[in-house]
């Protein structure tokens, strides 16, 4: 099992399912995307190629098992690739994200089952890594304060 210690940012879902749904929906409509990791949440804002969609999603820290952030940081992910790599998620899966200092350049995602009820033997346990593009400076779309 994967622990915070030593991570710069580290974000435990119990209900990981949720978040393959959200690269579901985000790598249908974008190739690329840039997170926000911050000590709030998780963020992300961005249209689409053609300026028809807006996404703004934000997954406050509270809503995590437990959360983590030592640094500030925006990673741009392919979410195509994402997508890919966490497929194997089940709905009673957790989910961790984080990034280590001892593997740079990297996001990673540790995929478990949360289901005690099998035996220790038969839990799945992955843990995939997508390399990510650190952007000093992230668009901003501006929205109005009143619509």
């Amino acid at each position: 099992m994967s622990t915070s210690r030593g991570k710069i940012f580290y974000a435990d879902a119990s209900k990981g399912y949720t978040i393959k749904v959200l690269v579901d929906v985000l790598s249908g409509a974008l190739s690329r995307a840039t997170f926000q990791l911050g000590r709030d949440g998780i963020c992300i804002r961005k249209m689409d190629a053609n300026s028809n969609m807006l996404f703004d999603v934000t997954l406050p820290r509270e809503k995590f098992r437990e959360y983590k952030c030592k640094k500030e940081m925006n990673v741009s992910l392919n979410l195509k690739h994402l997508q890919k790599m966490i497929r194997n998620v089940k709905k009673k899966d957790s989910m961790i994200i984080f990034v280590d200092p001892k593997i740079s350049g990297k996001l990673g995602f540790s995929i478990r089952p949360e289901s005690s009820t099998s035996s220790q033997s038969s839990h799945r346990k992955e843990t995939v890594f997508i390399s990510i593009q650190k952007e000093e400076v992230a668009t901003r779309l501006g929205l109005p304060e009143m619509y």
